[in-house]
């Protein structure tokens, strides 16, 4: 998924909260092509950067451009 990305720690992805980006690592269920189904470490409902993220860092101040929403995996 374009939103996750491998670091020291493991996964990780920013999420937004308010108007800041805060680097949080994830757990991977699995990935089938270009979808990513996170087991532990988001909850539904929050908002992850998905571009840009080069130019992001934790506690960086962020802006919303338009907003996608993810669906669950059912159960």
């Amino acid at each position: 998924s374009v939103a996750i990305a491998e670091g020291q720690q493991g996964s990780q992805v920013f999420v937004v909260e308010g108007d800041t980006a805060t680097l949080r690592k994830v757990t991977i269920s699995r990935t089938v092509g270009e979808s990513t189904i996170v087991k532990d470490g988001l909850q539904s409902g929050e908002q992850v950067i998905t571009s840009g993220q080069l130019r992001v860092t934790s506690g960086g101040k962020v802006r919303i451009r338009e907003q996608a929403v993810a669906t669950e995996e059912p159960k």
